[in-house]
C-alpha cells in the first residue's frame, strides 16, 4: 500500500488549485521547507542523501493529520522512506508533527528501469529508536541489519529513481 502514496501525492501536488483553492506552488514550496526544518529525520535525510523527494499526502486537504513522507534513493539499490502524520497549517506555512513517525527501508533486487522487485528478506520497518543508532553510526546501513554484502547497486537502478522522481516537485 505504502508505494502507491507518492502518487497520490504528486498527483494533488501536481494539480495543486484542485487540491485547495488559493493554494500556490509557494504555498506548497513554503510549508514543505518547515516540514525539513521541523521533523528532524526529514532535514538528516536532505542532508546526508543527494536524491529526496519531501511530500505531502494529499496536500490541501482540510481532513488531519496528513502524511509527510521523505523518499530517498540511496546506495544504488535502496529506498529509504521516513513518514510522520502531521497537521498543517496552510494560513502560516507550517508543519506540526502530530504522531510518531516511522520508518522503511526497502532493496531493489533487480529493475528493468519501469518495474521493480524487491528483496523481502531485507525490507525493514523500524521506529525513532533505530533511526537513531542508524544516525549516530552515521547512517551505516549493518546498523539496520543490512549486510555488507548487500550494500551494492542494481543494473538500471538510476533509470527507475529518474522514472519515480520525474513528475515530484523537487524541495530544495
Amino acid at each position: 500500500m505504502m508505494k502507491w502514496l507518492p502518487i497520490l501525492a504528486v498527483a494533488c501536488a501536481g494539480g495543486l488549485a484542485s487540491c485547495r483553492p488559493g493554494a500556490s506552488m509557494g504555498d506548497y514550496i513554503k510549508i514543505h521547507k518547515d516540514g525539513i526544518a521541523k521533523l528532524a529525520p526529514a532535514g538528516q535525510i536532505h542532508t546526508q542523501y543527494a536524491q529526496v523527494d519531501h511530500f505531502i499526502v494529499s496536500f490541501g486537504s482540510s481532513r488531519q493529520p496528513l502524511e509527510w513522507q521523505t523518499v530517498a534513493f540511496i546506495e544504488g539499490r535502496f529506498e529509504l522512506t521516513f513518514v510522520q502524520p502531521v497537521k498543517v497549517d496552510y494560513a502560516a506555512g507550517t508543519v506540526t508533527p502530530d504522531g510518531d513517525p516511522e520508518f522503511y527501508l526497502h532493496a531493489a533486487e533487480s529493475t528493468d528501469g519501469r518495474s521493480t522487485r524487491y528483496e523481502g528478506r531485507l525490507q525493514r520497518e523500524f521506529g525513532q529508536a533505530e533511526w537513531n543508532a542508524f544516525v549516530a553510526s552515521g547512517f551505516d546501513l549493518g546498523t539496520l541489519g543490512i549486510p555488507a554484502s548487500e550494500v551494492h547497486p542494481v543494473k538500471n537502478w538510476q533509470t527507475y529513481v529518474d522514472a519515480v522522481r520525474r513528475d515530484r516537485i523537487p524541495i530544495k
